[in-house]
């Protein structure tokens, strides 16, 4: 009750431009992995979503991107059924072309959808995920909640907040945490490019190790079949073709070496395959190709430029 009193005042500041409660809703307040998604079935698809509850405001101070509808009131709608916006990410599960004025039998009452929002995360470096927000007033969550706002300036809200507070709660086993979005945003970031890092660094050594390695194959390679590639050239191989030979060589090597890998992917993600996962693998599949072509040119090179009077009278 004394923090509804203190919103309210706060409220009234021309400093502030909108304040929000609700859970989940708020970005970088907590990993994705600590916010376990809720099991649910929805037209006979049951499927793993986030709950997120929030007010009017909170279109105002999140600035979410509605691509269909309208954000949630805080009341009732007209028929007596709630007010509940989805994610793209539910709707494109569900195979819905339009959203917007579906019914949705939940936790003993009705919704109606009145918007779809482009995506909503709590986490950097992280794929939206299915959700849906509805009215903080029917939330069962009420226990802990987010309450978020839109300022002209930090300062000036920080020093109100504080002096609101220290009126109205006094119980020294209360105490208020005070996070900057942008602030949190960064730290999460600061973490997880630093996790990023640590890996991408054994991970670097032993691609040149590696590298070396695969090199120093071809080099010999190359160098045992000094005779048949003086022969190619002999009976009328160009530097080019003989270079090209080689690499083809390698690039079919690396292939047929990938094949058990990309299988073995398939089957590990079976249903869970996204774009993320598409994009990782054709990432991967272009580094080893590449990976090959250069560690097989510079030994193709070479012998593409021996001799092959020498070669073939040493041979």
């Amino acid at each position: 009750r004394h923090m509804d009193v203190l919103i309210d005042n706060l409220r009234k500041s021309p400093n502030v431009q909108a304040i929000t409660e609700g859970f989940g809703l708020a970005p970088y307040m907590r990993p994705d992995e600590n916010n376990s998604p809720d099991s649910i079935t929805i037209d006979k698809i049951k499927m793993k979503v986030f709950m997120k509850t929030s007010d009017r405001y909170g279109m105002k101070v999140f600035a979410p991107e509605l691509i269909e509808g309208n954000w949630i009131t805080d009341s009732q709608l007209s028929d007596g059924s709630w007010p509940m916006v989805i994610t793209k990410e539910l709707a494109d599960i569900l195979r819905w072309n339009k959203s917007v004025g579906k019914k949705i039998p939940l936790w003993g009452g009705e919704f109606t959808i009145v918007g779809v929002v482009a995506g909503l995360k709590n986490s950097v470096f992280t794929q939206s995920a299915p959700a849906i927000v509805f009215p903080r007033e029917i939330s069962t969550m009420n226990i802990y909640r987010e309450i978020a706002a839109r300022v002209d300036d930090k300062d000036i809200f920080a020093t109100d907040f504080l002096r609101e507070y220290k009126k109205l709660i006094t119980s020294k086993d209360v105490s208020p945490i005070f996070l900057e979005s942008d602030k949190a945003k960064n730290d999460t970031m600061s973490e997880v490019v630093t996790d990023i890092v640590f890996q991408a660094i054994p991970t670097l050594f032993l691609l040149i190790f590696a590298f070396i390695g695969t090199f120093g194959i071809f080099w010999l390679t190359s160098q045992k079949r000094i005779k048949e590639f003086a022969l190619r050239i002999a009976i009328g191989s160009t530097p080019k073709g003989l270079t090209w030979l080689v690499i083809k060589e390698s690039i079919i090597v690396t292939t047929l070496a990938m094949l058990p890998g990309l299988l073995l992917s398939i089957f590990i993600y079976e249903n869970e395959f996204t774009i993320v996962h598409i994009i990782a693998i054709g990432i991967t599949v272009i580094l080893m190709l590449l990976f090959s072509i250069f560690s097989a040119w510079y030994p193709a090179y070479t012998v593409s430029k021996i001799n092959p009077a020498k070669a073939i009278k040493y041979e």
